[in-house]
């Protein structure tokens, strides 16, 4: 399937694919979640938007494989990279649109940027906390936590955990910050768990 588009190259680690013909006065940024990359989610280039709007499929440094050695603060400085290029090409309304774990960095981006769009659509929000949990079983994701803090301690906060831990969740490299970060509970990426309180 050919999907028409241009590539907006916004710098050396961030790019953005806009579909169709352009020239839409207002942008809705789409931001993938775990393994998403360049229209890995099908829905995306079927978006039916109103007239004067177009959607860029944002990739960086988190897309593909590369979220397990980044962080949600990296992703927010990528993303105002892209909000940045597009204000100074003069667009309208900038609207930020997650889908799943791409949820996480669009509240992290309200926290710290907020006043730079004009609004956010959540798609899909997930707790990675607990889809670890599912998946690994309680008892096994605390032993895995164990392990990881202690590796953590032993070598710090950007050692990539061995394997066998990474193996268990999607399988990309991953740092002890970032498995951390999503496996326990009120880590950085922890918006969306079911056991959080109202604050």
């Amino acid at each position: 399937m050919v999907v028409k588009g241009q590539v907006h190259r916004i710098s050396s680690n961030v790019t953005a694919f806009e579909l169709g013909d352009g020239g839409g006065e207002n942008a809705l940024i789409f931001i993938g979640g775990l393994g998403d990359g360049l229209l890995t989610v099908p829905y995306v280039e079927r978006l039916t938007l109103p007239q004067g709007w177009c959607v860029y499929n944002l990739l960086f440094s988190s897309s593909y494989t590369g979220w397990g050695l980044g962080s949600l603060d990296r992703d927010v400085e990528e993303m105002a990279l892209l909000v940045q290029y597009l204000k100074s090409d003069k667009k309208g309304k900038i609207v930020l649109m997650g889908h799943s774990t791409g949820t996480q960095d669009c509240i992290h981006y309200l926290l710290t940027n907020g006043k730079d769009v004009d609004g956010v659509i959540l798609q899909a929000s997930v707790s990675d906390r607990e889809a670890m949990e599912m998946s690994m079983g309680h008892e096994e994701l605390g032993r895995i936590n164990e392990a990881i803090l202690k590796l953590q301690e032993a070598h710090g906060a950007e050692y990539i955990i061995p394997r066998e831990y990474s193996d268990k969740f999607f399988g990309a490299p991953m740092t002890c910050y970032r498995w951390l970060s999503m496996s326990l509970k009120g880590g950085d990426d922890d918006y969306f768990s079911s056991d959080l309180s109202d604050e």
